[in-house]
């Protein structure tokens, strides 16, 4: 999964958290994260910093960095797809997360986005 570009995570909660841990286990290099609430902005989450708001990605190149959706969610509809759907018509791109630990058969495709957490069999 070592993506070529580094990425930025869009979410500086829980489920960004667990996608920050699978990263740095598979040595994909994480610029930084995103996160609307302004307390975490300058902190650092496992040594990544926390950038700003979302918009700080606009200061990055769409062809020089990837981002991955870290926003968790327990609801149908989420902003997730919002958000997805924002970045990738501004042409950014988004880079798959696959924990070391997951199986993954090697017929399977998975698209651009995806996260297949520890553990996981596909």
């Amino acid at each position: 999964m070592n993506s070529a570009k580094p990425v930025i995570i869009i979410g500086a909660g829980g489920h960004a958290k667990v996608l920050l841990n699978a990263l740095k286990l598979s040595s994909v290099q994480v610029l930084g994260l995103t996160d609307s609430d302004t307390a975490k902005h300058g902190s650092t989450i496992l040594g990544t910093p926390v950038l700003g708001d979302d918009i700080i990605i606009d200061t990055y190149d769409h062809n020089d960095v990837r981002l991955i959706i870290g926003l968790g969610s327990t609801q149908p509809g989420s902003i997730r797809r919002e958000v997805y759907e924002l970045f990738q018509a501004k042409g950014y791109e988004f880079s798959m997360c696959l924990h070391p630990s997951a199986t993954v058969a090697p017929d399977v495709t998975l698209p651009p986005g995806s996260q297949v957490m520890a553990g996981a069999i596909i």
